[in-house]
C-alpha cells in the first residue's frame, strides 16, 4: 500500500548525528531520510560537538505539463526525488570520506533510469551557521 510520506512538504533537512556516523554516512540512513521528505532541496546533516558535516543539495527537473505526481505515493500530489532527480551536490568539511557508495546510489537512483550528475566539494573546516527563515525546515536530532 502507498502511504503518504510523513514530511512531504520540507525543503530543507537537517540532522544531528555522533561524528563517527557522519565520517561513514551509510546510504540506507540517507534513503530513510528520502523517504521521509521526498523531495527536499537540501539534507544538512551535521555534529553538535566536533565542526564536522555534509550537505546533500538537490537539483530536480522541471515536471512535463500536465504530471502532477509520480505514482510513488497515494497523495498529495508530489514528484519524488526517484522521477525527478537531476543533480547532487555533496558538501563535506574535511575531504577523506569515501562517499562512493552515496555517489552509486544517486547515479543509479532514478526510476527511470535518466542519469544522475553527482558532484563532491571539500570544504575547508569552519563553523556553519543556519539561520531559520522559513516553516518548511525540519531540526532533527538524532542519537
Amino acid at each position: 500500500m502507498k502511504s503518504r510520506p510523513p514530511l512531504h512538504g520540507i525543503k530543507h533537512l537537517i540532522v544531528s548525528l555522533r561524528a563517527s556516523f557522519i565520517k561513514r554516512t551509510p546510504v540506507t540512513f540517507v534513503e530513510a531520510l528520502l523517504w521521509l521528505a521526498p523531495r527536499p532541496e537540501s539534507i544538512f546533516i551535521y555534529n553538535d560537538f566536533i565542526p564536522i558535516y555534509k550537505v546533500l543539495k538537490f537539483t530536480y527537473e522541471i515536471p512535463l505539463k500536465g504530471v502532477k505526481k509520480c505514482g510513488c505515493w497515494k497523495t498529495p500530489a508530489i514528484i519524488c526525488w526517484r522521477h525527478a532527480l537531476e543533480k547532487v551536490l555533496l558538501e563535506n568539511q574535511e575531504g577523506d570520506e569515501d562517499d562512493t557508495r552515496l555517489a552509486n546510489f544517486f547515479t543509479k537512483g532514478r526510476i527511470d533510469e535518466k542519469m544522475v550528475s553527482f558532484v563532491k566539494s571539500v570544504k575547508p573546516k569552519k563553523k556553519k551557521t543556519f539561520h531559520f527563515v522559513s516553516s518548511h525546515w525540519l531540526f532533527a536530532r538524532i542519537r
